[in-house]
């Protein structure tokens, strides 16, 4: 059971919970499911919901009484291992992760709204106005003047990275440049790479990704190597990344983002991809695109979700 699938689980329960005391779900905010502080999310079924806190009042019930209902309605439901009580209301779930292939195919499954919130999303204007950028001699530079010198999606994503209410300094040639140091330079190449490769592999015969296809959870996932699992663990992340930094934190995406554009060399760069020579395509190929479609659709949702481009080429 992935975030989402745990989201829509949540809602079912708590319009159980509100039907029972005459009021409709409509009324009530959206579920938000995070995972649980330490935890790997997807990857150990471990997870938080604070919807008891936030829907208590128009309930009639007090936030913990009401997280108990959640709680017992969630702990008979198939694929939950246990939901507990915890706190003034928080309730904790611990779900039967799914396993690293499955985790994949859940990202091509969902496609372009794998990740994002149902409704609304980050305020980047909001976060924009709470961040100051300055030169290095300290004085302020205003947007205009930084779209002159780096021009419009790096002028913007300077401030998108930055934390809210915080100095960044403003370095021209950094931004200007295509280069690593340039962070979004490197997410968005992450992406074109990514579709150029898999573009090759498809033309070298290498299986397409079927996300409709359901693994046995490790038998796909690459040969199950250490760089392959923490990609996966990457991956699986991204729901919750986007949970917690709605509507005020766009800034965690960002980082986020460019965290995955650096993870997602390694089964490319590796040359594991592409099949070399006379050598034939085989699964461990397929597993490697498998992970490689999965890491450019999420470097292209939270592209899209920061209202950046995802070239295909650069």
């Amino acid at each position: 059971m992935n975030v989402e699938e745990l989201a829509e689980l949540v809602r079912d329960v708590a319009a159980a919970v509100a039907a029972d005391r005459g009021r409709a779900l409509a009324a009530l905010p959206t579920p938000i499911v995070t995972r649980r502080r330490g935890s790997q999310a997807d990857t150990d079924g471990e997870y938080a919901t604070t919807f008891a806190l936030r829907s208590a009042g128009p309930l009639g019930l007090a936030p913990r009484a009401l997280a108990e209902l959640l709680a017992a309605g969630l702990a008979c439901r198939d694929g939950v291992r246990a939901a507990t009580v915890a706190g003034p209301g928080f309730v904790n779930i611990a779900v039967d992760a799914p396993g690293g292939s499955d985790v994949l195919r859940d990202v091509l499954r969902a496609g372009a709204r794998h990740g994002l919130p149902d409704s609304g999303g980050l305020d980047l204007a909001a976060h924009a106005r709470t961040v100051r950028v300055v030169d290095r001699t300290g004085a302020s530079v205003d947007a205009a003047e930084r779209v002159a010198m780096v021009g419009d999606a790096a002028a913007r994503y300077l401030v998108l990275r930055a934390r809210p209410h915080s100095s960044v300094r403003f370095d021209p040639e950094r931004w200007r440049g295509r280069t690593d140091s340039n962070p979004l330079f490197r997410v968005q190449y992450a992406h074109a790479r990514l579709t150029m490769l898999l573009h090759g592999a498809t033309m070298l015969g290498v299986a397409a990704p079927r996300p409709t296809e359901r693994g046995d959870g490790h038998a796909e996932d690459g040969g199950g190597r250490p760089e392959d699992v923490a990609l996966t663990r990457r991956l699986s992340e991204f729901s919750s990344v986007v949970a917690e930094a709605v509507p005020a934190r766009p800034d965690r995406v960002a980082r986020y983002l460019e965290d995955l554009a650096d993870d997602v060399r390694c089964p490319a760069v590796a040359g594991r991809l592409l099949p070399g020579g006379d050598e034939r395509p085989s699964a461990e190929h397929a597993a490697v695109a498998l992970l490689c479609a999965a890491g450019r659709q999420v470097l292209n949702n939270g592209l899209a979700l920061l209202r950046m481009s995802a070239p295909e080429r650069m």
